[in-house]
């Protein structure tokens, strides 16, 4: 490295050799400030032979360089050793939503959701559930086009995508440098504190997303130099923090809840009849509301071992295929049933899970079964809690697992109600120590 001051020059010159050609660079008038410039050009030099990431702050110096040393700046660009994409500040919605080419029935489509929900909305939904009517820009996919590749489900990919959007406008985070871990995390706790729906589960699946969105955004901007700036946030302990404390239906409400839906009305365009048998195969296989809804005749499998249940990796929360085995008693009663169904179509259709403790509500309240004691709420959400723990009396813990299919069985756990008289009658058969 060399900096010198030519005769009749106001300014240094910086020297160093770039691959085997020695270069110059206009340095300033200190030759101290001087010094410190070659030495973040040696970092540059260094970074490009060796094929690593830039250093975190020789980024950040080289993002002024166009503004405060454009000739320097300039001259570093002829010798290869920044590019355009250095320092570029691409707008976080951008990266988020991506870059598409509308095709041939987009727009249709778009005025067709658009009935229901705004037209923003509707453009996503569109792009999630009809990748077939649009292209991606060359270079200009997003973090949307992302999850749809990677075979999420629609309605996380539209969930994840709407907690990042939200919290992106919320914390005024535009740019890269703008992802501010104590804004994020000031952010959450007001959410906490302010709202009675916004509990710790939900500030964690927040800062799930937001961290995943970070590091999709850190390799695909080149600033694997630097962390995750929401890496150092840990997760809340959601045991701590129930908002919504479900509780389990007896058998008797279960078979009233039945009855009354049986010989109800039509409610969310379910017949009684179909709502019954929902209930049924809801308070049984403990499936999730949205699961239940993209279910369809072919989804219920016969063989020899007997009936089973299953549920594609799109719409299963895990994103894996299940398959799941039906009772005995509830595959009798759903033969005749499933038969007379058409093939192909949804056996529960429409957007009733979107308002399905409503639906349950109101069924609940013909047969007069408290939606609400002590114990909880008996919203839709609760016939997963009831049907989990109804099977612990048949199940070990690691088929209980499987059954509920959760990754840790402290996830399981938290779907059992031990009821106080059945848990005595448990405790009064653990043998007596024995005398001495």
């Amino acid at each position: 490295m060399a900096v010198i001051k030519p005769r009749r020059n106001t300014t240094h010159e910086i020297r160093l050799r770039v691959g085997t050609k020695l270069e110059r660079f206009p340095g300033v008038r200190d030759k101290g400030v001087s010094r410190l410039i070659a030495a973040r050009i040696e970092k540059l030099i260094y970074a490009d032979a060796q094929g690593l990431p830039v250093p975190a702050s020789i980024l950040s110096w080289v993002r002024t360089l166009p503004t405060r040393h454009p000739t320097l700046y300039a001259r570093l660009a002829q010798c290869n050793l920044v590019t355009p994409a250095m320092v570029e500040r691409p707008n976080l919605l951008d990266l988020l939503h991506g870059a598409v080419q509308p095709g041939a029935g987009f727009a249709a489509a778009v005025k067709k959701y658009a009935r229901h929900s705004s037209r923003a909305l509707a453009i996503q939904r569109v792009r999630v559930l009809h990748p077939e009517l649009y292209s991606v820009k060359p270079g200009k996919g997003g973090y949307f086009q992302t999850l749809v590749a990677s075979g999420n489900a629609p309605v996380s990919t539209l969930l994840a995508v709407r907690k990042i959007e939200r919290v992106l406008q919320a914390c005024s985070m535009q740019h890269w440098e703008d992802l501010d871990a104590e804004r994020l995390k000031q952010w959450l706790h007001q959410q906490r504190t302010t709202r009675t729906d916004f509990g710790i589960t939900s500030s964690n699946i927040y800062l799930k997303a937001i961290r995943a969105f970070a590091g999709w955004c850190r390799v695909e901007l080149g600033r694997l130099a630097e962390p995750n700036p929401f890496e150092r946030l840990s997760l809340l302990n959601a045991a701590a923090d129930v908002r919504r404390k479900r509780r389990v239906l007896s058998d008797e409400e279960i078979g009233r809840l039945i009855a009354s839906a049986e010989s109800g009305p039509t409610r969310r365009r379910l017949s009684g009849v179909d709502r019954a048998m929902l209930y049924r195969v809801a308070f049984t296989v403990a499936l999730r509301a949205q699961e239940l809804a993209s279910l369809t005749p072919a989804s219920f499998i016969e063989t020899p071992a007997g009936m089973s249940v299953r549920v594609l990796a799109r719409h299963s929360k895990r994103r894996r295929e299940d398959v799941l085995p039906v009772p005995v008693g509830l595959a009798g009663i759903l033969r005749p049933w499933l038969a007379i169904k058409p093939a192909g179509a949804r056996l529960w259709p429409g957007s009733w899970h979107r308002g399905s403790a409503g639906m349950m509500r109101q069924d609940l309240a013909v047969v007069e079964i408290p939606y609400e004691t002590s114990d909880g709420v008996a919203d839709f959400h609760a016939a997963r809690h009831t049907g989990i723990t109804r099977s612990a009396d048949h199940l070990s813990v690691t088929q209980l697992r499987t059954f509920a299919r959760h990754a840790k069985v402290q996830t399981t756990q938290g779907y059992l109600h031990a009821d106080a008289d059945d848990l005595r009658q448990a405790v009064n058969q653990v043998r007596p120590t024995p005398r001495v």
